[in-house]
């Protein structure tokens, strides 16, 4: 027993010096320091540089820049990537970080009209609006049919059927409002106290039935919240003999949103330990990049050991191995913007789902 513990406790600190060690490794992409070959060289050959050397990726409009056009090093100097971009670029190319993707957008809008654009803005920002109720406008009075003698069953179908009539002639008084309102609430309460309870699904019966014994014996049904250098994401599991589907949805830094699906492979050590296999295809399908008309696509393999905490808890921990494969979609064309691989970690809970089902008659 005391060798288990301190074994729990080996595996804890081993995944805490496994954050500290890759959140204090993360360097921030802008103070990275660039070297370009002296000379004159294309603008894509010293984009490509730039992003073998921080892991960046560039998006941009090939049709509105042109990435052959020749440009001038005159220094080796080891400049960061701010200063580099900075002296590389041309004059009408501007440049925005959105996490590891740098949009490069051409500018042509003159400098006075977005002075004048900017005032207009400012004010807009400070115009205060006044309005006013005019207690003499018409209020309209709602006839609604009756609801005496009235089931459940039989008001869905008075939503659907029924008609409205509004008269204008006779406008009512804003507390006559509120006293329909009132009256109409009371009476489909009422008309609820009255219907035959809910079935609710009880665990235990189903837990004593042919297919939930079959699920109690073969099924795999774990949730997951998990994090990595990635993403953090929220995954089901479900499958029998412990090989199983996976289905995700997931943010990265970048307020982008990610959904993934998958299969895996459970293999159980010991009480305690089991290890997973997960292959995992994650889309973006939202965010900030994907209004860039940025579309990526992040296959994982991920390897974990799991330890057990109780029945139905788990922590684990282990390596991520990533291929990220995106382009830029224009109107136009589709530019390739490259295979980007990576080795991260992967850390989070799992929920066994099934043994909470049928914890009763365990």
């Amino acid at each position: 027993m005391a060798g288990m513990t301190n074994l729990t406790r080996m595996t804890l600190l081993w995944i805490l010096l496994l954050l500290v060690f890759l959140v204090n490794g993360q360097n921030n992409i802008t103070n990275k320091k660039i070297i370009l070959p002296t000379g004159s060289i294309t603008l894509k050959s010293a984009l490509n540089a730039i992003s073998t050397q921080t892991g960046c990726i560039f998006s941009y409009d090939p049709t509105k820049i042109s990435d052959n056009q020749s440009i001038k090093i005159t220094s080796k100097t080891n400049l960061s990537l701010d200063a580099t971009l900075n002296e590389i670029l041309p004059k009408n190319v501007q440049y925005k970080l959105n996490g590891k993707y740098i949009v490069l957008q051409r500018v042509s809008v003159s400098s006075s009209l977005t002075s004048k654009t900017k005032q207009e803005k400012a004010s807009i920002q400070n115009t205060k609006l006044d309005g006013k109720i005019n207690k003499s406008a018409t209020l309209e009075r709602l006839v609604l049919p009756p609801l005496v003698d009235t089931t459940i069953s039989q008001l869905d179908q008075q939503k659907a059927d029924s008609v409205v009539i509004i008269e204008n002639s006779n406008p009512i008084e804003p507390k006559d409002t509120i006293l329909v309102t009132t009256v109409i609430e009371d009476t489909l309460s009422n008309r609820l106290d009255l219907a035959p309870e809910i079935q609710k699904i009880d665990s235990t019966k189903i837990s004593k039935s042919g297919f939930g014994n079959f699920i109690k014996k073969n099924g795999f049904l774990v949730m997951g919240i998990s994090f990595n250098n990635q993403l953090a994401a929220l995954s089901v599991r479900a499958g029998l003999s412990n090989i199983y589907s996976i289905v995700s949805i997931g943010s990265d830094y970048n307020d982008s949103y990610l959904l993934g699906v998958g299969v895996g492979v459970n293999i159980k050590i010991d009480k305690y330990f089991s290890v997973n296999f997960d292959l995992l295809q994650n889309s973006l399908i939202a965010g900030k990049s994907y209004l860039l008309q940025v579309r990526a696509s992040n296959t994982q393999f991920i390897p974990v050991l799991n330890y057990s905490i109780g029945s139905s808890f788990k922590i684990f921990a282990g390596p991520s191995i990533n291929l990220i494969k995106s382009s830029y979609v224009s109107t136009i064309s589709t530019t390739d913007l490259g295979l980007l691989v990576g080795i991260g970690y992967s850390v989070g809970v799992k929920v066994d789902l099934k043994n909470l089902l049928f914890k009763k008659n365990s």
